[in-house]
């Protein structure tokens, strides 16, 4: 027996190697990306630590706390003692908290503010 060619069934085969080639390959791209993200999330998660709600609170507590006080402490605190508070060097002025004379021209940033 000897088989005749057929034009059709050699594209039918054709086809299905492609169908097949293509699932392969969408198939293992799916592999990798789970692979990729698997590998992540192990690397990932044994950094992460989930504090407690009240740990959470206590600290949201203490930040808002320190911001009332900071501006509050800002209009009567003076860290170089210059004669500016810090509020005024911060705001007003631009000049440094912690250098009595910023720009370092010899004259304090107070004095500098009352010559004009």
């Amino acid at each position: 027996m000897t088989r005749k060619f057929n034009p059709m069934q050699g594209n039918n085969n054709t086809i299905h190697d492609r169908k097949v080639i293509f699932f392969f390959v969408l198939f293992s791209l799916a592999i990798i990306v789970f692979g990729f993200w698997y590998l992540r999330k192990n690397l990932k998660d044994p950094l992460v630590i989930d504090l407690p709600d009240f740990i959470l609170e206590t600290i949201e507590e203490q930040e808002e706390k320190n911001k009332k006080i900071t501006i509050a402490e800002l209009k009567v605190k003076d860290t170089d003692h210059d004669g500016l508070t810090d509020y005024q060097e911060l705001y007003q002025y631009h000049t440094s908290i912690f250098l009595e004379d910023t720009d370092s021209d010899g004259h304090t940033d107070y004095d500098e503010v009352m010559d004009g």
